[in-house]
């Protein structure tokens, strides 16, 4: 079976269904949700009740996994939904970004909208999370793969302005040791603390 059959079959369809109901309001996923598991109507219900909540995040692959999932679904099956929901994902992720109020510009916490205290306000490399964001953007402002049919070009414009950012930052959370870049630095303070000070 072709991979573009593969994401027409009732069962993709249905897991898309899913998909589409966890996303929150703001643009972006919970984690660790099994999107794959079939839902009463009950169940349905509690979840559209947390539309509002804003524990979207970019951790353990959630948002960036479920972004791939949807345009390869749109490429199959061109539900318009489904491309309303990347779309939304990829304005979420660039409303994220750290902007230039912030010594940390260009990286992103590991949850959206930032949480008065606490580690998931500061920039994030852990699970790959950094990493993940800026594959997403980069196949964005490509127009490639699975983002191809969706995005538009001021679209990509903005995600291209993302991703330099986001490569910039990176380069700005290297270690210097006597005026020699070294290491990255993992763990680095809140940008409301100030990051490389």
């Amino acid at each position: 079976m072709c991979i573009r059959d593969r994401y027409a079959t009732s069962e993709a369809k249905e897991v898309a269904e899913n998909v589409l109901l966890y996303q929150r309001n703001i643009g972006g996923w919970p984690k660790n949700i099994e999107m794959h598991h079939k839902l009463t109507d009950k169940q349905k219900a509690e979840i559209v009740g947390q539309k509002e909540k804003t524990d979207a995040i970019f951790d353990n692959g959630a948002t960036t996994t479920e972004m791939r999932f949807l345009g390869k679904m749109y490429k199959a099956v061109k539900d318009p939904r489904y491309k309303d929901a990347v779309n939304k994902a990829i304005d979420f992720i660039i409303a994220a970004q750290y902007d230039s109020n912030y010594k940390g510009e260009g990286g992103w916490p590991q949850v959206y909208p930032l949480r008065e205290k606490g580690y998931t306000s500061r920039i994030t490399f852990n699970d790959d999370a950094m990493i993940h964001l800026l594959e997403i953007l980069r196949k964005v402002y490509h127009k490639a793969d699975e983002f191809s049919d969706i995005v538009d070009d001021a679209t990509a414009t903005k995600a291209k302005i993302s991703f330099d950012k986001g490569v910039q930052c990176i380069l700005n959370c290297q270690v210097t040791e006597n005026g020699v870049k070294t290491c990255l630095l993992y763990t680095s303070p809140s940008p409301r603390d100030g990051l490389l000070s």
